[in-house]
């Protein structure tokens, strides 16, 4: 007798039929893994976005609260308007640059450091008596290049940046320029150090050192007693332009910070970087965003 064998595997056409139904499970797992890898990545950026908003609004309230704080009361908080089409720029007077030993002894507020001459409109350099740089008397420099300077003489105020100080003659640079009309005198005009926010494109720097690259606008509005009763009646807030307003008046700020991921979502179509302040909507695109808007007092003022 002969010894059958049996040869045992798969044919062509069933080899063909596993790898069509492997090609399709395989597809349908990477689409999966696709987009719940896009979905999560999504996540994390607006979750990023949202850190960051959070972040550097309560950096700014906490320097908000603390505007004023043993200076004069005109030069404790201001700002300039960026209009309906950029970002505001917030002065808040920097208490870090006293002294806690000259704390302890100051009856009242410190003076502040008192100009040499009138600081006009369109300038960039301002010249303080050199004597009264150093506001506490303390020995160490109080004005710093990159940190915020803000003057006023009660009626006018200047928020800007420092860029240039010669501490020999009292001359200190700025940036921004004073605006039109702007007219300080020697006497009451006084200036302080100050912290200041800066928005260029989406990068938010305080005293020149970066805080985000994910925020789209900052804006201020301003809380003024403007007849001085102890209330704040209608028309008394918001105030966007402190340009006409006395300093000392203000009693409040609401800060409003809108961040956005860093690219678009072409699955995604926002209606746009939402309204802040007096700054004009955007229009729709694939960002998404998140805001935060808080209303501080100033307990300085």
């Amino acid at each position: 007798m002969h010894e059958q064998r049996y040869s045992q595997g798969f044919s062509l056409a069933e080899l063909m039929v596993a790898v069509v139904i492997l090609a399709v499970v395989m597809t349908g797992a990477m689409v999966m893994f696709t987009t719940q890898h896009r979905t999560y990545m999504g996540q994390e950026r607006v979750l990023g976005a949202q850190l960051d908003a959070r972040l550097v609004t309560e950096m700014i309230l906490a320097d908000v609260r603390l505007g004023g704080f043993l200076v004069p009361q005109n030069v404790g908080i201001g700002g300039i308007d960026g209009g309906a089409s950029a970002a505001d720029v917030l002065c808040a007077s920097d208490p870090s640059v006293i002294d806690e030993a000259e704390i302890d002894q100051a009856n009242g507020r410190f003076p502040g450091a008192s100009l040499q001459a009138t600081l006009g409109a369109a300038k960039e350099t301002l010249s303080l008596v050199v004597a009264s740089m150093d506001i506490d008397d303390s020995g160490d420099a109080d004005f710093a290049v990159g940190s915020g300077i803000l003057v006023s003489d009660g009626a006018d105020t200047h928020c800007a940046r420092i860029t240039i100080i010669n501490a020999a003659t009292g001359t200190v640079t700025f940036t921004p320029k004073t605006p039109a009309g702007f007219s300080a005198g020697v006497g009451a005009t006084r200036a302080a150090p100050a912290v200041i926010y800066e928005l260029n494109g989406t990068t938010l720097r305080r005293n020149s050192v970066l805080l985000s690259q994910q925020i789209e606008n900052f804006q201020a509005e301003y809380a003024i007693d403007l007849d001085d009763n102890g209330t704040i009646d209608g028309g008394e807030f918001p105030v966007h332009d402190m340009t006409a307003s006395d300093p000392d008046l203000i009693r409040g700020v609401r800060v409003s910070v809108i961040a956005r991921t860093p690219s678009e979502d072409p699955d995604f179509r926002s209606s746009g970087m939402p309204v802040a302040g007096n700054h004009d909507p955007g229009a729709p695109d694939g960002f998404k965003r998140r805001r935060y808007s808080t209303n501080v007092i100033a307990r300085n003022l």
